[in-house]
């Protein structure tokens, strides 16, 4: 027989929050290892101890941005929702079933009156990281460090055209002073400086006229716009996060990172046998940081570039025996090459290469010419097999 059930909800209950949270929940397990009530002595010197309405707690300010980040909740006046009736969450941050929820507005607030112009929250961070190396979730041995671009709040179309003067990279100071002193030890006179090397160079750039902060993004298989990079460093323990920086768009992976990794070794007292990074860092100048802190280096492979039209260095083939260069076969109308590398006087030769399709079957293109040294030399090795055989019979 079906029954309507009962109006159960007003009913009066015993239950202690403790008992709701699941075990094996993830803010438990955070809990369990950072104790967060070091944020209220290191924002201390930012309240008046003697007069004024009470503040919102600190520790609980901060704790609900962290839950926000932890679980995606992009929106301050959502994230105040999802405390209200998140049961884990109140549990995490110190309130009963009936205490109330602070305003959205007072995140703003805070950040606006009291936290501006400061770096509370790298202070905030970087005390968390030493906490989780004192309990060894931070092994310090394997570091990897990618960025990732973030969209900024403002229109690819409103813009200010600036010129900037473009000054050189440290390193290639370094690099030039370098050559100087093994020149001078070996007997030879420094490098002669050119004009155009002393006079900084100026380049224009777009500046967005809504958030001046961001930079123009243009990147291959990146999409153009105002974005921001966010740097990021994991440790290859527990994918802790060691570090993190926000730079503008336009700025290259290469340029902070030398400079974030040093804070580390000096903040944190690790120091990492080797670091993984992608394509983008692989320059001179990372490859010479990391070798003087004795560092090794694992640096993704990133394909040459090259333009339309045009062959990339890993498929020209210069024989100088025979003043030709071996191309995989195409119209002579598609070739181009750069006057500057000195082929312009030698004659192109035209090879072709065997493809190899999914299957594995082999698949031919056309035949080489007779005259084409690479055929010489394969019938050359033919008949040197045949003969072989032929003699050992």
């Amino acid at each position: 027989m079906l029954k309507n059930p009962s109006p159960r909800q007003h009913t009066l209950e015993m239950v202690i929050l403790e008992d709701l949270v699941p075990t094996d929940h993830l803010l438990r397990k955070i809990d369990k290892y950072i104790d967060f009530e070091f944020i209220r002595d290191q924002v201390r010197h930012l309240y008046c101890d003697n007069n004024g309405r009470p503040a919102v707690d600190p520790v609980l300010l901060f704790k609900m941005l962290f839950i926000g980040y932890l679980f995606g909740v992009r929106s301050e006046r959502q994230l105040v929702r999802e405390v209200q009736v998140n049961v884990a969450y109140r549990w995490f941050l110190g309130l009963s079933l009936t205490d109330n929820i602070i305003d959205a507005s007072t995140f703003s607030q805070q950040r606006r009156r009291r936290f501006l112009a400061t770096d509370i929250e790298q202070q905030i961070f970087d005390e968390i990281v030493r906490q989780a190396i004192q309990h060894g979730l931070v092994g310090g041995d394997v570091l990897y460090t990618d960025s990732t671009h973030m969209k900024a709040n403002a229109n690819k179309k409103k813009f200010e055209i600036h010129t900037v003067t473009q000054t050189p990279t440290d390193y290639l100071t370094a690099l030039e002073v370098a050559i100087d002193e093994d020149r001078i030890a070996h007997g030879k006179a420094p490098l002669k400086t050119k004009v155009e090397d002393i006079e900084p160079k100026e380049r224009e750039i777009k500046v967005s006229t809504t958030d001046p902060d961001s930079g123009y993004l243009t990147r291959e298989g990146k999409p153009q716009g105002f974005y921001y990079l966010d740097h990021r460093t994991v440790d290859g323990k527990y994918n802790i996060i060691t570090d993190t920086h926000v730079t503008p768009g336009n700025v290259h992976d290469s340029k902070p990172y030398l400079a974030r990794l040093d804070r580390q070794l000096t903040a944190f007292n690790i120091y990492p046998e080797c670091v993984g990074l992608d394509a983008g860092c692989k320059t001179a100048g990372i490859c010479k940081g990391l070798e003087e802190r004795g560092i090794e280096g694992v640096i993704g492979y990133r394909r040459p570039n090259k333009k339309e039209g045009y062959f990339c260095q890993t498929t020209l083939c210069v024989r100088r025996r025979q003043q030709s260069i071996h191309l995989p076969g195409r119209p002579v109308n598609s070739i181009q090459h750069h006057q500057s590398i000195g082929l312009s006087r030698i004659p192109f030769r035209f090879t072709t290469m065997p493809r190899v399709s999914v299957s594995g079957s082999m698949h031919t293109q056309p035949q080489p010419d007779k005259s084409d040294y690479t055929a010489r030399v394969a019938r050359q090795c033919r008949a040197h097999r045949r003969a072989t055989i032929n003699g050992k019979r």
